[in-house]
């Protein structure tokens, strides 16, 4: 005999064969409980996945600073054959310092419907269209290092990341990563501007107009 729970009018479980379920707003419940007694268990099957991937890519030369909305690559996890619908919005970008190109960035269709696959993971795709420049102009960062107390490519290395130069608008960030070492054959230690001596330095901050030469000093302790 098929014994059913109501919520008021509406039936909540219906004792289905082979398995029932218990549906909230048309969502499955896998798993109910009365304090901490279960009393039901429909939670066998694993979740599966659908992931939302946009496609194809923004023009200009300032796509960084566009935000999307969900993110790409965003993962929904539900019980197989549940549906639903993931509602996407227009990208947002800075206000100022910025001219659309070929329309403003945008993503359609904006409303996709979904339902999870019986395993695995399902893609449900979103086009990009438009694009930004900026209309701020650019500086150029230029990054060396100078060991004290050692010579470099005798007994120190060092590295600087993106060859030691990035060119972007003026107040974007920037960041290098500047790793050192003692070169085999040699002792001793090298400490960064930060005090630190693990090998690695970051500098960062913000690009100003023009070009600057920027100096990491690496104090170093070496001998034989």
């Amino acid at each position: 005999m098929a014994v059913n729970i109501y919520l008021g009018s509406n039936v909540i479980k219906y004792n289905a064969s082979p398995a029932g379920n218990i549906a909230v707003g048309g969502i499955n419940v896998c798993a109910a409980y009365v304090g901490a007694v279960q009393v039901f268990d429909n939670c066998a099957v694993a979740n599966t996945n659908v992931q939302l991937q946009y496609t194809g890519n923004y023009g200009g030369n300032a796509s960084g600073v566009i935000v999307e909305n969900p993110v790409n690559n965003t993962l929904l996890s539900g019980q197989p054959g549940n549906t639903g619908t993931l509602i996407l919005y227009t990208p947002t970008y800075p206000s100022s310092g910025y001219t659309c190109t070929g329309g403003c960035p945008d993503v359609n269709p904006k409303s996709i419907a979904y339902s999870f696959p019986s395993s695995g993971t399902t893609i449900i795709n979103s086009a990009r269209s438009g694009g930004l420049n900026s209309n701020v102009p650019n500086g150029t960062v230029n990054v060396t290092t100078n060991f004290t107390g050692a010579t470099e490519g005798v007994e120190v290395t060092s590295d600087v990341s993106n060859s030691g130069t990035t060119t972007a608008a003026v107040g974007s960030s920037y960041s290098f990563t500047i790793t050192y070492s003692v070169n085999s054959g040699y002792t001793g230690t090298i400490t960064d501007p930060g005090g630190g001596t693990s090998g690695t330095y970051i500098l960062s901050g913000y690009i100003p107009s023009g070009t600057t030469d920027l100096t990491v000093n690496l104090l170093s302790l070496i001998h034989i």
